[in-house]
This record gives structure tokens, C-alpha cells and sequence, in this order.
């Protein structure tokens, strides 16, 4: 769906590197179209992804929530396949639970 996000769980869990190993193939094995889903955060052992046309709205988006604190963009660190991806800060967690933020945000298009 156009939009949408797509959650993958223990994308940095050491114990389950298969899920690292399917998101790098499916980011190589894309056609020439370029992929149909691209990432734009990578936190707290899980990655978040969505539709090209909506990367730009989603990556904006997280540095206007109080998340942001807790989370690093570097272009030279935090790129996946030349795609601006916000990262966790190791040892920087938040206090507050995402999920109310994010449904805020896809539900109601707020923040």
C-alpha cells in the first residue's frame, strides 16, 4: 500500500541474522524500477520501511517527534543504500513508548 510502513522485528538481534541477510537481499535483488519499499529508521531492534514516494514524509516526520532525542542521522553512518535512515544512539533509550506518536501520525496524519 502507498504509504504504508512495514515493521521488521530484530533487524539488529545477533542471534537472528537472517532477518539482516533478507533485507540486504531484497535490496539487491531489486529491479531496475528501484525498490518498492525503502527504510527510514532503524531503532530499537527494528526496522521501519515505506514506500520511496513516502520516505521523505516519514524520515521528516520522526525528527519532529521527542524520539528524535534519542536518535542519531549521520549520512556517512546512517545510509542504507544510499537512503537516509535515522538510527538509535547505543545506550540512549527513550522513556516513552513510539506507538502513540507513530498512530498519531498514520492514523491521523499529526504528530
Amino acid at each position: 500500500m502507498e504509504g504504508g510502513i512495514m515493521v521488521v522485528d530484530d533487524w539488529g538481534h545477533p542471534e537472528w541474522l537472517g532477518v539482516r541477510n533478507g533485507i540486504f537481499k531484497y535490496f539487491w535483488a531489486r529491479d531496475d524500477d528501484g525498490p518498492r519499499l525503502v527504510p527510514f529508521l532503524a531503532a530499537y531492534n527494528k526496522l521501519y520501511l515505506t514506500t520511496p514516494s513516502h520516505h521523505e514524509f516519514y524520515f521528516d516526520a520522526v525528527e519532529k517527534t521527542s524520539l528524535a532525542n534519542y536518535l542519531i542521522y549521520t549520512p556517512l553512518r546512517t545510509e542504507l543504500d544510499g537512503v537516509k535512515v535515522w538510527s538509535d544512539v547505543p545506550g540512549r533509550r527513550p522513556e516513552i513508548d513510539p506507538l502513540p506518536l507513530w498512530e498519531a501520525l498514520i492514523v491521523n496524519g499529526t504528530m
